[in-house]
């Protein structure tokens, strides 16, 4: 598969297929619409975030309810996740749209995952 090579802010050659599977963002808070850094990972079938790496979760995005991902054309880069009832707006922590494309690629692959997994025949 020939891939198509992006090249970020430091001009360092990154490619569209990059997956995250965990890091640093900010994310704005629901109440204080200040943006806070949070750990975020996949696991168990959502997106969780954290005040630090192996602490606590503060809280979780099911991605079976995510009903869009889009990033916004705006700087900073901004990726705005729909789930019933609420929009998650986050940040990368370097502002840079490449690395939110990154994790919109990793929501969306996440996703499609889950929904195969879900329709699948139990074994």
């Amino acid at each position: 598969m020939d891939l198509a090579t992006l090249s970020n802010e430091a001009g360092q050659d990154i490619t569209e297929d990059v997956k995250i599977t965990q890091g640093w963002l900010m994310k704005r808070g629901k109440v204080n619409k200040a943006f806070k850094k949070r750990w975020f990972k996949f696991k168990d079938g959502c997106l969780t975030y954290q005040v630090q790496a192996g602490a606590p979760a503060r809280g979780t995005i099911p991605l079976s309810q995510i009903e869009s991902v889009v990033i916004s054309s705006g700087a900073p880069a901004e990726l705005y996740i729909q789930v019933p009832g609420r929009v998650y707006i986050i940040r990368s922590v370097d502002e840079s749209a490449w690395t939110l494309r990154g994790w919109l690629r990793s929501i969306q692959d996440a996703r499609s995952n889950t929904n195969t997994d879900s329709r699948q025949p139990p074994r």
